[in-house]
């Protein structure tokens, strides 16, 4: 998996749910394999499917650009298409996400190094019904820390943010969890 930096807006029969956040992706996907100053769009819908667009998003060129965009739409902020807008094609309101959006996460939480640490982070999971599908610890560091890397089965968001309030307060847990969604996209 590649972690990347997402801003993702979805079209839901309430409205359009937009976030930005750390989401982790195969290497596969188009979106994981941008690197460096390069800034990708990818847009998904029917009957179209996916298509992604890729180009600079830094250096001299495209930040002037863009500074130059922002400034044109302070002295004309109700500027409207040249073409106008489709009858179809309505205003749609922001909403938030709902809590039972499914997908896996990925979950990486600090242990203290005691007996019964990863029993009682198993456990709380569980308590919210969220499984694990691959768990990758790692020995303790110096301060008695063993840092746990857990790939969940599909669950909700209610569930997985759930647990992880759960786990924040367990005496074995150091630190806060972490939390990063998966996205099974390709």
């Amino acid at each position: 998996l590649r972690i990347k930096l997402i801003a993702e807006g979805v079209l839901t029969d309430e409205g359009v749910v937009c976030r930005v956040a750390p989401m982790a992706m195969k290497t596969s996907h188009p979106l994981a394999r941008v690197n460096g100053a390069l800034n990708t769009v990818r847009v998904e819908g029917d009957p179209l499917g996916a298509v992604t667009l890729t180009g600079p998003g830094a250096g001299a060129g495209p930040t002037a650009s863009a500074v130059m965009g922002d400034i044109a739409k302070l002295f004309s902020p109700t500027a409207r298409s040249p073409f106008g807008r489709a009858a179809h094609h309505k205003a749609r309101t922001f909403v938030a996400g709902k809590s039972d959006e499914r997908s896996a996460f990925f979950l990486r939480a600090k242990l203290a190094d005691r007996p019964g640490a990863l029993a009682s982070l198993s456990e709380a999971l569980a308590a919210h019904g969220v499984s694990i599908d691959k768990l990758l610890p790692d020995s303790a560091d110096d301060s008695d820390v063993s840092p746990v890397a857990i790939v969940t089965h599909e669950c909700s968001r209610g569930d997985i943010d759930a647990a992880s309030d759960r786990l924040a307060a367990l005496e074995t847990i150091v630190g806060a969890p972490q939390v990063i969604q998966i996205d099974a996209a390709e």
